[in-house]
This record gives C-alpha cells, sequence and structure tokens, in this order.
C-alpha cells in the first residue's frame, strides 16, 4: 500500500508539469513514492501528459520493480476477538436530490424510450466562428460583453412587468442619500463577490454601468431552500433589488437594505417532444482547462465512470465542451507558471485522451473558448 496519497501524488506531478492522465492512476497509485518517476523524468527531460506509455518510459529509466506483493503480507488483520472495535462507523454518503428552482421535475427514464446508442448522429452547423471572431480578448472588449449581457437581462427584467417601481441607477440613489433613506426603489445591477455573514444575511456589490453600491438583505430564517437568501447568488448575476438606503454612519460605505430580489424571468418555453427514433438528451461541460496546475483530474475520473454506469448517461447521444477545454498558451501574463502542460498541442492530445474512455454511443462537440487555439 503506498503511503503517498493520490493528492498528494497529483500534485507533485502536475508541479513537475506531468499531469497524470487516468490510465496511469491505478498504477501510480500502487507505488510506494513517485520520487524515482520525477527523477526520471528530470533526467530524461520528459514534461506534458503522463500517459500509461509514458509512464512505462520512465519506469524503464528509474529501475522500478513492479512485482506485485500479496496483500495479506503487507496488511495486517484486526481480529475482533484481540480486542478491535469500532470507534467511528463510515456510512455511505446520502445523496439528496439538487434543488429545483425552476420548478421542473426531474428526470424520468420512461420519457426516453430507447437508449442514445440507437438513435443516428446527425449534426447541422448553423454557424462557424473560424475567421469571424472580431474580439482580441482586450479589456474593452470585455467591458463591452458584459455591458451587453447587463443591458439585455436588464431589458428582459423590465419587460417582464414584475419590478414594484422604475427602476433608478445606482449613482441616483447615491446622489439623493436623504430621499432613499425614506422612499422605496429598485435598482438593476451585476452582482459582485456574494457573501453570507455570521449571522446568515445575504451581503454582495451590486454595479451597473455608472458605480457600485453593497447590498443586505436580511435573513428571515425561511426554509425555502430556492429563496436567494438561502440559495445565494451567483458572481455576475444580473438582477433587481428593492429597498432603501440605509442611515449612513461616519466613516461607511453606502449601504442598500434589500427588501426583495427580482430575478429575471423564465420565457414561456413549451418542451418540444421528439419523435420516437430521436429521444435522447445532450450533456453540457465547459471550462475543463488542462494543461493548468489546478485541472480538476479527480471530479474529472468521477464524470467518466458516471458516464459508463448511470442509467441516464445512456440517453446522452452528445457531450458539448462549450470553450475552454483547454488552458491555452500566452493567454494571460506569466500564464506559463501556472501551466502543468506548457505546450498547446500536448494539451489538445491530452484532451483526446481524457475523452477516449467516454462511452462508444457518445459524440463529442467542441466549440472554442477564449483560451481556446480558433
Amino acid at each position: 500500500m503506498s503511503e503517498e496519497t493520490w493528492e498528494a501524488k497529483y500534485e507533485s506531478l502536475c508541479h513537475a508539469r506531468l499531469p497524470p492522465a487516468p490510465s496511469a492512476r491505478e498504477r501510480l497509485e500502487s507505488l510506494e513514492s513517485i520520487v524515482p518517476i520525477l527523477s526520471a523524468a528530470m533526467t530524461a527531460n520528459i514534461r506534458g501528459l503522463l500517459t500509461a506509455d509514458v509512464l512505462d518510459q520512465l519506469i524503464e529509466i528509474a529501475g522500478i520493480d513492479e512485482g506485485s506483493k500479496n496483500i495479506a503480507e503487507v496488511a495486517p488483520v484486526l481480529d475482533s476477538s484481540a480486542g478491535a472495535r469500532t470507534v467511528a462507523p463510515v456510512d455511505e454518503p446520502q445523496i439528496k436530490p439538487a434543488a429545483r428552482p425552476h420548478g421542473l421535475p426531474h428526470f424520468d427514464l420512461s420519457h426516453f424510450p430507447m437508449e442514445a446508442k440507437d438513435v443516428d448522429m446527425e449534426l447541422e452547423v448553423h454557424f462557424d466562428i473560424t475567421g469571424n471572431s472580431v474580439t482580441e480578448g482586450r479589456m474593452s472588449d470585455i467591458l463591452s460583453c458584459f455591458n451587453d449581457r447587463f443591458a439585455t437581462i436588464s431589458r428582459m427584467l423590465i419587460e417582464s412587468r414584475t419590478l414594484p417601481n422604475r427602476p433608478t441607477k445606482i449613482g441616483e440613489v447615491i446622489n439623493n442619500k436623504t430621499r432613499y433613506r425614506e422612499d422605496e426603489c429598485t435598482i438593476l445591477g451585476i452582482v459582485g463577490t456574494p457573501e453570507h455573514t455570521k449571522n446568515g444575511h445575504l451581503r454582495f456589490l451590486l454595479e451597473d454601468e455608472g458605480t457600485e453600491i453593497q447590498c443586505l438583505l436580511k435573513n428571515r430564517f425561511e426554509d425555502d431552500p430556492n429563496l436567494p437568501i438561502n440559495a445565494g447568488l451567483m458572481p455576475d448575476d444580473v438582477i433587481g433589488v428593492t429597498g432603501r438606503l440605509a442611515d449612513q454612519q461616519r466613516g461607511r460605505k453606502d449601504l442598500f437594505f434589500v427588501e426583495d430580489i427580482h430575478l429575471p424571468t423564465f420565457r414561456r418555453h413549451d418542451k418540444a417532444s421528439a419523435p420516437a427514433d430521436q429521444a435522447i438528451s445532450v450533456a453540457f461541460l465547459s471550462d475543463v482547462h488542462l494543461g493548468s496546475k489546478t485541472f480538476l483530474s479527480a471530479q474529472w475520473d468521477k464524470m467518466i465512470h458516471w458516464f459508463n454506469t448511470d442509467p441516464l448517461a445512456k440517453t446522452i447521444r452528445y457531450f458539448v465542451l462549450s470553450g475552454d477545454g483547454v488552458d491555452g498558451v500566452g493567454i494571460y501574463p506569466n500564464q506559463e507558471k501556472e501551466l502543468a502542460i506548457p505546450d498547446l498541442f500536448n494539451q489538445y492530445s491530452g484532451l483526446a485522451e481524457l475523452l477516449e474512455p467516454l462511452p462508444d454511443w457518445v459524440d463529442v462537440i467542441l466549440l472554442p473558448g477564449n483560451h481556446d487555439a480558433v
């Protein structure tokens, strides 16, 4: 049994720019130490995804003997008659259904009369970004994207007719403190740094085109998990809030007491039932960032296991990676210090290997993100 944990081995390998592929994990875990592997890689100047073939090469260089051991010889057996006892029983984790804020039901396998493997692939490209991208990733491009998103969702909130008041600009509220400490108003903005206080209040920044203000929604100790006070908010959410300015205290920034949070409404959507010969589903994932030292290898392995074992996975015909499958090279200053795989081509070949264990009935569709090569 290895003395090093898999997490420690994985971190050491990534630090040495040798992120392990799923095909090499089992053998790496069986090694008492990966120090000889790291030394062999340094000697041979080997970097990049640590596949099974690369591991074979490093094991040969290091002269490691992978001879199997009988586990009975290395692991002592506890005998309950000799006084062993259970100190803290470990129970299997109880899986709870995720909250459903949209009110839609969970999936029902009866809605899928056939498995995805029995459905032919049908794919039509409606738009190809190749050669049509007008952004260069500058700050002005990013600001333009966020401003357009804010304007679009703000318009959706206003047109939904669910807001109790005509929206007021944050700057106007700040410049008319006396009025808005007395009068209720509604402001729209982009959420920043949402967090719960020790008393369970929800605190966050709200920013529009002109300025920002600190907001506080007090905890009313309501049990509904879908309420924003319990479910929380995500950074960059576009929302509306109704409330009043707090009385200003010397040395304190302006604070807006929130009475209600207004989320974008879901437009009416009539579910289109697929014909019996096309009743399949699609899985979406983004921001894998293979090549980064922060790539989530254990979570990826868990997902692959799910694809190969869960009944719902048998209904998935397409797996869409909607941007940033790899971390890229030269995307931001000093990125090379954070890369486990410093070569772009090796990043994409590593991504291909990660996708290989997917069931053969799943077709993968890659969409470009700002870290991808397009």
